[in-house]
């Protein structure tokens, strides 16, 4: 394997590029599990439609952009309409909430969901 290291990263036209710090993907229904991750040193299930990722490296600030999506389903990310929040952050963690807006269920009831992920994009 080659590793390729730059100060900065941009296009040829000179627009910089900002790979993502962190990304984690967990199970979140059935078994709680941590699948894949980039940068996060462990995630716990912290109540139902709870999970906080734990960063393996401390970010510059707070102000970083999370990006989340989350999956009802066990088979597929969009079965359903999910929404996520980030009720909490740190410069080492981010504490996600899940709800689910599908016939029955009330936006807002956090419930549990088979596939949660979280990228964060920070300087």
């Amino acid at each position: 394997m080659s590793t390729l290291k730059v100060n900065n990263l941009t296009t040829t036209s000179g627009v910089e590029l900002a790979p993502a710090k962190l990304w984690g993907i967990v199970s979140g229904r059935v078994t709680f599990e941590l699948h894949d991750d980039l940068n996060i040193s462990s995630a716990t299930d912290s109540g139902t439609g709870r999970y906080t990722f734990n960063f393996g490296i401390t970010l510059g600030s707070t102000n970083y952009c999370p990006a989340t999506c989350d999956g009802y389903s066990s088979t597929a990310w969009d079965a359903s309409t999910g929404l996520s929040r980030l009720p909490s952050r740190t410069t080492t963690s981010a504490g996600i909430n899940t709800s689910t807006h599908i016939s029955g269920v009330s936006v807002g009831n956090e419930e549990d969901m088979y596939k949660v992920a979280m990228t964060i994009f920070s300087n």
